[in-house]
């Protein structure tokens, strides 16, 4: 570090920071001042090499975020960056203030082991560790810690008795073919048309909740019967009209499907109906009166004002297994 007197109150310092990059050159930072000008360069130095190279003492907490930032640039969808961000609030709550280069694999499956103790849902703490993997993974290709402390743990998981699998409950989530056909024909009581034809699309096509409401007219061609999955919606903040369309899950899940007459009938008694309606015009097949498509939960929201089902043995409506309906539903032949 060199100082030069400027004059009888000020000096100039000179300190030399990392090189460019890009260019490899030198760069001389200089700050002006008294007392205080050797901690003005120290400190813009200490900023230079913070943008390539972490220190020893950076902790769990701020290297998670800065991972997070990075992750947000590779094009995920808006749900899987909320979910990794809630994987890493619940490491925080044992890891925050750790310095990375301290984290070991008792404590990282500790922390998952306490999670699971605590009832944490399985998919939540497969997520967490992905997270954890991916977060250790970075700071080893940065040079932070020479190996991963990530590599040793795993997910825990509840071991399944006969008793469980073979329990009543568990055969309650399916149905059979004629308990199907029937609880189609009650599905047809609702008396909303949107949701009506909405869980037929998902329920003869597979479509994802998300999928089916970010349909438009153009994607739904009656005359060959087909349908253009190429988006879904994401509602931001479950707030009416806060949505944004983005592209399915996967490149994969762009596809073309075909549907049923009985789902084609469907289309055209709604498309009907929505012309019979002095609504706003809505490029959306599931566009409500002002235009804004439907949220995906009401996929299932026939089920929440069902009367009891005449196919449900314990005389309730199969709100409960909607969503294992409707995944499983495309999978049956009707006859």
């Amino acid at each position: 570090m060199h100082f030069v007197q400027i004059n009888k109150t000020t000096w100039r310092c000179t300190g030399e920071g990392p090189r460019n990059p890009s260019t490899g050159k030198r760069r001389q930072i200089t700050r002006h001042g008294k007392s205080e000008a050797r901690e003005r360069v120290e400190k813009a130095i200490a900023e230079l090499k913070k943008e390539y190279t972490f220190g020893t003492k950076i902790t769990f907490e701020e290297f998670s975020q800065d991972w997070l930032k990075l992750y947000h640039m590779k094009g995920n969808k808006e749900t899987t960056n909320e979910h990794r961000a809630y994987c890493i609030t619940l490491l925080n709550r044992y890891l925050a203030k750790k310095k990375m280069v301290a984290i070991s694999t008792i404590e990282l499956q500790g922390a998952l082991n306490h999670l699971f103790e605590n009832g944490t849902a399985f998919n939540t703490l497969r997520g967490t560790h992905n997270a954890d993997k991916m977060i250790f993974a970075y700071a080893k290709e940065a040079g932070l810690i020479e190996l991963n402390p990530v590599e040793a743990t795993f997910v825990p998981k509840k071991k399944m008795t006969l008793e469980e699998v073979t329990t009543e409950e568990t055969a309650k989530l399916y149905l059979e073919t004629d308990e199907l056909k029937e609880f189609l024909s009650y599905l047809d009581k609702h008396r909303n048309i949107m949701y009506r034809t909405l869980i037929y699309t998902i329920a003869f096509t597979g479509m994802r909740p998300g999928e089916a409401v970010a349909l438009k007219y153009e994607d739904v061609d009656l005359e060959k019967k087909v349908i253009h999955i190429n988006k879904t919606v994401y509602a931001k903040k479950s707030i009416r009209g806060d949505f944004e369309l983005t592209p399915p899950k996967t490149l994969g899940s762009i596809r073309f499907v075909d549907i049923d007459d009985i789902v084609v009938e469907k289309f055209k008694q709604l498309y009907q109906w929505s012309e019979d309606r002095e609504w706003i015009i809505s490029d959306f097949v599931f566009g409500d009166r002002e235009g804004i498509p439907l949220p995906s939960r009401c996929s299932t929201k026939p089920f929440d004002a069902m009367e009891p089902s005449p196919i449900s043995t314990n005389n309730s409506a199969p709100t409960s297994s909607a969503i294992h309906i409707l995944d499983y539903w495309q999978r049956l032949v009707w006859t």
